[in-house]
């Protein structure tokens, strides 16, 4: 059921699309999924967002406006995708 939702929310929106707004990419793992987008303000990702409350139910959206240095919020959500990997190596290492 979740993901006909998803699925209904990209199906509708990426053909129908607000000026200005842009899907650049999605990721998905153990931690989470992440999408990446281009609008001209944060406000209309979350005037899409509230009509899809299965998507927007979980979601944070985080503001990227420079892209070296990286920010704060991307280092530490890397560190994070970092570690969680490490655990799962390790752990299937150690049953290995």
């Amino acid at each position: 059921m979740l993901q006909r939702r998803h699925l209904s929310f990209f199906t509708s929106f990426l053909e129908n699309l607000p000026d200005g707004v842009e899907f650049l990419a999605s990721y998905n793992h153990d931690t989470g999924a992440y999408t990446i987008w281009r609008a001209p303000n944060r406000e209309t990702l979350e005037k899409l967002f509230k009509e899809f409350p299965v998507f927007s139910k979980k979601a944070e959206i985080t503001e990227i406006i420079q892209s070296y240095p990286p920010t704060v919020e991307y280092t530490v959500r890397m560190w994070d995708i970092i570690q969680s990997i490490f655990l799962i190596f390790v752990f299937f290492h150690i049953l290995w």
